[in-house]
């Protein structure tokens, strides 16, 4: 008797268990595209012989485009909740303090899309900035500093709200005849810094080797395709965020050079303007650089590939604060190092090795070591993001299965053009075009997508329908309408002086 009544004691208390189950079920929200909300599920009691102590719950949702599942599991004693997607084990609820671990984790993600802004391309942009400027346009990258944070927010909310990537949002809001141009702009801007950026790493690599460039450009490219294609998300997040800290050289570098600190105050709180047609195109050029067109994609997409939950937004935007901030330091320490060097006299650098020779005679050889180290770290973050990027655009606006964790047969579509990005990017460097003209010009091209994709996103984030409660709040639009403004002054300005 006493063996019935436990037997029926446990099982009244699993009974009890399933609301709570429930509870955490419906925390995990929409997993995958595709998915449209969690079922109410159901439960079954199974009473009796030796498992009359245990209740098992299986909780099936249906198949999503990744081909992921939730499985859930209810034992007598407690309750856990595995997610095939999140490997996530749910349990009696307890507050944990936030410490330095938990910071860097959050900030992960924003500083690999912040340091992807810091490509090759844009290193050289910022550097042109620094020889044609001085240090008069270091006041453009305080004030796109919150233009860039509100960005991102934003992306990085639509991906967490909607579990689908920008393209695809694009295309089922506004159709493939907005969906398909974008994509195909996002693919050839891509296309061209992917091609700028592996000739700025072959120019320093052959410095540092003794031999001609020329035959370090497919190498390079064949090596990032490889290693896109035979490598998991997971393992590719953690590499790119090792790869970040080279990025810490400009910094080093700038210091050794003791360079005018009063100047750069200057320059960075009091604003100046040229009315010179190259100060006109370099300033398109390093905003347009900083906001990067790509980045709008590549942030949606990190959180749809780790399933961020709605309820860790707040981590997520703190992670995306810390991100850009992150970029645009690395951004203010390579205009300080060239506009230290040049003083601004309206010197167009001829090439990636003329930038990091131009140290030399400043802090020596180690400079120079710094230099190089930073321009082939900010290579090897940017390239994967930009070619996976590419992928993930025209994949979701043509509906093609995609993913980083897919493999190649269960993706074939997504690792074409990555390796076509990547490939076909590298010949065009051995085209001979001039290198430091194709990253400017990338660069501005870049800057003159932002402001069409930023109504877009803009349009995005404001829809009910689309964010529900996570709409755009007065301060995202702010920053938002802010950069669209600005974008637009400065491209006007550069047409203005071009026409002169």
């Amino acid at each position: 008797m006493t063996d019935q009544n436990s037997k029926i004691g446990k099982e009244k208390s699993a009974k009890e268990k399933i609301p709570e189950v429930r509870r955490a079920v419906s925390d995990v929200g929409q997993v995958g595209s595709g998915v449209e909300k969690v079922g109410e599920g159901f439960y079954d009691v199974i009473a009796g012989g030796a498992n009359a102590g245990k209740e098992v719950v299986e909780f099936a949702g249906r198949e999503v485009a990744s081909g992921a599942k939730i499985t859930a599991k209810v034992e007598s004693e407690s309750a856990k909740l595995v997610a095939g997607e999140l490997g996530r084990i749910v349990s009696l609820p307890y507050k944990k303090r936030r410490n330095i671990r938990d910071f860097f984790l959050y900030s992960r993600k924003g500083v690999i899309t912040g340091s992807a802004d810091d490509d090759p391309s844009s290193v050289v942009t910022y550097a042109q900035s620094g020889a044609i400027a001085g240090f008069s346009q270091l006041w453009l990258l305080l004030i796109s500093t919150p233009m860039l944070i509100a960005i991102e927010e934003m992306t990085a909310r639509i991906g967490v709200v909607t579990k689908k990537g920008l393209g695809r949002i694009i295309s089922e809001r506004f159709g493939m005849r907005v969906g398909v141009p974008v994509a195909l702009a996002i693919l050839i801007t891509n296309f061209i810094i992917i091609g700028a950026d592996i000739a700025a790493m072959s120019n320093i690599l052959g410095t540092i080797l003794g031999i001609s460039w020329f035959w370090l450009i497919l190498p390079i490219g064949l090596l990032i395709a490889i290693f896109l294609v035979t490598k998991g998300y997971a393992v590719i997040s953690r590499y790119l965020f090792v790869v970040t800290l080279a990025l810490l050289a400009y910094v080093v570098s700038t210091f050794m050079m003791h360079p005018p600190w009063m100047q750069i105050l200057h320059g960075t709180f009091l604003p100046s303007i040229s009315f010179g047609h190259d100060w006109w195109l370099v300033a398109v050029a390093l905003v347009g650089g900083t906001l990067s067109a790509y980045n709008f994609f590549w942030q949606t997409t990190e959180e749809v590939e780790e399933n961020v939950r709605v309820k860790d937004l707040g981590k997520t935007q703190t992670g995306v604060t810390a991100g850009m901030i992150w970029s645009n330091m690395i951004s203010f320490f390579i205009i300080v190092a060239t506009a230290t060097v040049f003083a601004g006299k309206n010197v167009f650098i001829s090439s990636p090795q003329s930038a990091a020779l131009a140290l030399k005679p400043l802090a020596g050889n180690f400079s120079f070591a710094l230099f190089s180290i930073g321009i082939l770290g900010a290579g090897l973050i940017a390239l994967p993001v930009m070619a996976a990027t590419s992928a993930y655009v025209i994949s979701d606006v043509f509906h093609w299965r995609e993913g980083l964790d897919r493999k190649f047969s269960e993706a074939r579509g997504f690792y074409i053009v990555i390796i076509f990005s990547v490939l076909a990017s590298g010949l065009v460097a051995l085209f001979g075009i001039d290198p430091m003209r194709m990253l400017l010009y990338s660069q501005v091209i870049a800057g003159i997508l932002v402001p069409i994709l930023l109504v877009i996103t803009l349009k995005i984030a404001n829809s009910k329908e689309i964010m529900g409660e996570h709409k755009n709040k007065f301060w995202s639009n702010a920053g938002g309408w802010f950069a669209f403004v600005v974008m637009m002054a400065l491209i006007l300005m550069m047409i203005l002086q071009w026409l002169k």
